[in-house]
């Protein structure tokens, strides 16, 4: 994994990706800077690091967009799949190097902080340090599902555009948190999708098509069963649903000064699991090909 992560590292700044990544991040937040804060007077500096969380849907694909589709088009992925190392190690080794080339560019971009708060009685050191950590977690997120996307195919210019859909999906659901009018009807809607998504997860998993059939049985009668107990309880189930699996969401509680350890499990876990689909797809294409 390290041989793999140091490779990918020193990748980004001979070739002009880590550059342009770090250079159009540090122009675009500059000027948000200037004419969002500075000269509008707004004082809440982890406001404006809100609006970062937006430059790195705008961002990260450039960062990830060649991180296993270059090599999957090139044929050089063989080298590597044939290779003793797991595939395991291929993708966080990757993943560790993106992640790296994000850490820096943070680091560079919080001098913005330091030279602000000089001048600034207005700026707490710790909410600003949380806001960084914060802006951190989110964006290690992201490029979990852009290497994700990578990796499903062999064009970078394909894999930037599904990436950026899905943040525009992303940032679509923050939208609908504030609003989506929420109904019973709605709310029994969600259920019955979270029902098929698990039904086709346990499917696809097992291939056991008694199983998933069994599972669906058990879920459309607990459904139902809920409504005819107090059908009330799904009225307003789809703004908090939605209010829960969104990232910008949980974001905004590091910016609060709040951060509690549900949202930063769900952010890590939501990291994890599109790392860990990645890795599946990486050892499909081992034994299939």
């Amino acid at each position: 994994m390290l041989a793999v992560y140091e490779k990918e590292l020193k990748s980004y700044f001979r070739s002009p990706v880590g550059a342009v990544f770090i250079g159009l991040f540090l122009l675009v937040s500059a000027v948000l800077l200037v004419f969002g804060y500075l000269m509008t007077g707004y004082v809440q500096y982890t406001g404006y690091l809100y609006y970062l969380n937006l430059v790195f849907m705008l961002t990260i694909p450039i960062l990830t967009m060649r991180t296993l589709s270059e090599e999957r088009k090139t044929k050089t992925d063989q080298l590597l799949l044939t290779s003793p190392l797991k595939a395991s190690d291929i993708v966080i080794g990757k993943y560790l190097a993106a992640v790296t080339v994000l850490l820096i560019t943070l680091i560079i971009h919080s001098l913005d902080a330091f030279v602000i708060s000089l001048f600034s009685t207005n700026m707490y050191a710790l909410d600003i340090i949380v806001g960084y950590i914060g802006l951190f977690i989110v964006g290690c997120a992201y490029i979990a599902v852009g290497i994700f996307v990578s990796s499903t195919t062999s064009n970078q210019v394909i894999s930037a555009i599904v990436t950026f859909a899905v943040f525009a999906l992303i940032y679509g659901v923050q939208l609908l948190t504030t609003s989506v009018v929420s109904s019973v009807t709605s709310g029994i809607i969600v259920c019955a999708v979270i029902a098929l998504l698990i039904v086709a997860l346990i499917y696809s998993t097992t291939k056991n098509k008694v199983a998933a059939a069994c599972v669906l049985i058990v879920e459309a009668l607990a459904i139902a069963l809920v409504a005819i107990i107090d059908i009330n309880v799904y009225a307003g189930l789809l703004n908090t649903f939605l209010t829960w699996i969104s990232l910008l969401e949980r974001f905004s509680e590091y910016l609060s000064g709040s951060v509690s350890l549900s949202s930063f499990v769900y952010l890590i876990s939501f990291s994890f699991v599109f790392v860990y689909m990645t890795i599946y797809q990486v050892e499909k294409r081992r034994w299939v090909g």
